[in-house]
């Protein structure tokens, strides 16, 4: 679906954030934002999806669903631009795309560098950790203190005189499921934490249906024996039930006709795309 451009933010907070202001300065919230590439706005339970997602479903009843909301259409700018507030093209997060677009920007001199929430949580006294894929951009540069389960070919920057980051080399789980080895790293260093913490995870588990297994893309064949387009107005009528979409908003079929009427095994991108959506619900950094 066109919507799969969409990036869904899960902003998740322990519930001591709702305390008073005079409690506020004895015990600090830890929290855990992350970010999701290329998931579709009713792909999770919790927006209307017929896929399976209890633990995010859990935090989003837990804690605030956002229904009005805006993305920067792509993953660098979108990360850029919600961690700092700023336009991405002052960071120079979308610089030389085309012939006579921006000039190339020093990233260490801009004020990203200095204003963003990693760098205002580690002046209140927090602990700030990244994991994930990040876009090729040190976490040096974004503010965070602590790269968690980030890889070579997703930080250049952080491999210093040849050595990988954490001092340990890529393995072959990194490579086939390398999203999943940064979840559990970052869940694992999270539970060693003494201090309160910022930790973003950035996750790619429902970009690329490579990461998909196949025992898993199974259990999804019963449920889609039916046209996408059933499945999407199903999801549609899910979303008015829910209060997401209004009912008097006009429904136009976003499916194209190279779609029109799938069934069955014609419906593989679908299998896939569903187990990439469920695995981020489990395997969701908590700690």
């Amino acid at each position: 679906m066109d919507g799969k451009n969409l990036l869904a933010v899960i902003l998740a907070v322990t519930s001591s954030a709702w305390i008073s202001p005079v409690e506020a300065q004895e015990e600090k919230p830890n929290v855990l934002m992350i970010l999701s590439h290329c998931l579709g706005f009713s792909d999770l339970g919790c927006y209307g999806g017929e896929i399976e997602t209890p633990n995010l479903d859990q935090m989003a009843a837990d804690g605030i669903r956002l229904t009005n909301f805006h993305n920067q259409c792509s993953r660098t700018p979108s990360m850029v631009h919600l961690i700092s507030g700023l336009d991405p093209h002052r960071f120079g997060a979308v610089e030389g795309r085309k012939k006579g677009y921006l000039k190339t920007i020093d990233k260490t001199k801009n004020e990203f560098a200095h204003h963003n929430l990693p760098a205002l949580f580690s002046q209140h006294g927090y602990n700030t950790l990244i994991s994930g894929h990040t876009y090729g951009w040190s976490p040096g540069l974004t503010g965070f203190k602590e790269p968690v389960g980030v890889l070579k070919d997703t930080m250049a920057l952080e491999w210093k005189g040849g050595k990988p980051p954490e001092g340990r080399k890529p393995t072959k789980d990194d490579v086939v499921y390398k999203t999943e080895q940064s979840s559990l790293l970052l869940a694992e260093k999270i539970k060693e934490q003494k201090e309160p913490f910022f930790a973003m995870f950035l996750s790619r588990f429902s970009m690329y249906g490579l990461f998909a297994k196949e025992d898993d893309i199974a259990s999804f064949h019963r449920r889609y024996q039916r046209p996408v387009s059933t499945l999407a107005m199903e999801r549609y009528q899910r979303l008015v039930k829910k209060g997401l979409v209004h009912a008097d908003w006009p429904w136009v079929n976003p499916i194209g006709k190279e779609d029109e009427g799938l069934v069955g095994s014609k419906n593989a991108r679908l299998f896939t795309d569903a187990d990439m959506v469920k695995d981020p619900d489990w395997k969701v950094p908590y700690g």
